[in-house]
């Protein structure tokens, strides 16, 4: 019966403690929402027949403002600014696009892919047709559609250079009030699509190639191959970075073995090396007075996320050290 009614306690117990950790919020696993916040300055649609309508205005971008919770976007109606834009191809008019309903979709920083579901609804006017609606239009943009153009990762950031692609197989037919003419829009209902891009000023012509990686090399040379025990030798150091992708953080140190001293500090940064660049780094390294034969001195390059890359150079201390000359 103990046995029994200690159960029964400690189960009562462990109860109370679910409850207190559930009460105080202990171990829930609630995300975060971030900013999310996206600039797309740049665009070009195809309507159908109407093709190449540019949507690009840098004084005045479209942009969208929601959240970012993990790696799902959502941006509410009231985020979604589409200003006006004038078009001068293939005629003369105006165009507004606005949002039917929030833009959902997902952006993931570790590699730029974005994805965002967008319902449109566009409204032309121009003095041909007057005011026509196309209401609505429904599609899907993201980095890597080819479809009527090519999406770009955004690699850097939301503040740097990407761009979503969207595309469509028909639209519903524009419509238009009393006096419209949105029958000379029937072209426009075919297959079509939309680019829209941060900082890349025409849509792209072939599909995205992410930069190679960065990957360091290091030369090191000697002023002199051979020195006299007490002297001091000078040393280069060259490192550069083969990779189209920056190389950051970089420093270069030197080991040196006994006998053989840095002279200063044995590591130098050189901070952060662009694709294709290099920079170099200086030491001095002083032989011992009792110094005396070959030496390996070892330089290593080292950078963020990066494989090590290292050089050696030989000396020879050769000779006799010079002692002061006493008073004769």
């Amino acid at each position: 019966m103990r046995v029994s009614s200690n159960r029964r306690g400690g189960r009562a117990v462990a109860v109370t403690i679910v409850a207190l950790i559930a009460s105080l919020g202990i171990g829930s696993a609630s995300a975060q929402a971030d900013p999310f916040d996206l600039t797309l300055e740049y665009g070009r649609a195809e309507f159908g027949g109407l093709r190449n309508v540019d949507l690009s205005n840098t004084s005045d971008p479209y942009t969208l403002s929601g959240t970012l919770t993990r790696d799902s976007v959502n941006v509410p109606t009231g985020g979604v600014n589409f200003p006006q834009r004038q078009i001068t191809s293939p005629a003369s008019a105006t165009i507004d696009l606005a949002a039917n309903q929030p833009v959902t979709g997902t952006y993931t920083a570790a590699t730029g892919a974005m994805s965002l579901n967008f319902n449109l609804k566009a409204t032309l006017n121009s003095a041909l047709t007057g005011t026509c609606t196309i209401d609505p239009i429904v599609f899907t943009a993201t980095t890597s559609a080819s479809d009527p153009f090519f999406g770009t990762p955004f690699t850097s950031g939301l503040s740097g250079p990407g761009g979503i692609v969207g595309n469509w197989a028909s639209l519903p037919a524009a419509t238009g009030g009393p006096g419209s003419n949105c029958g000379v829009l029937a072209t426009a209902s075919g297959a079509g699509g939309i680019w829209l891009a941060h900082q890349i000023a025409t849509p792209p012509t072939r599909p995205y190639v992410p930069p190679t990686a960065a990957s360091l090399a290091l030369a090191l040379d000697a002023a002199k191959s051979k020195l006299k025990p007490g002297k001091t030798v000078k040393l280069e150091s060259e490192v550069s970075n083969s990779g189209e992708s920056e190389a950051a953080g970089v420093e270069v140190c030197l080991k040196t073995p006994k006998g053989l001293k840095a002279q200063g500090d044995k590591c130098a940064s050189v901070g952060d090396i662009p694709g294709g660049g290099s920079a170099t780094a200086s030491f001095k390294v002083k032989a011992s007075k009792k110094a005396k034969g070959k030496y390996s001195i070892k330089a290593t390059a080292s950078g963020f996320s990066l494989a090590d890359a290292s050089d050696a150079v030989k000396v020879k201390v050769k000779g006799k050290s010079k002692g002061k000359r006493g008073k004769g």
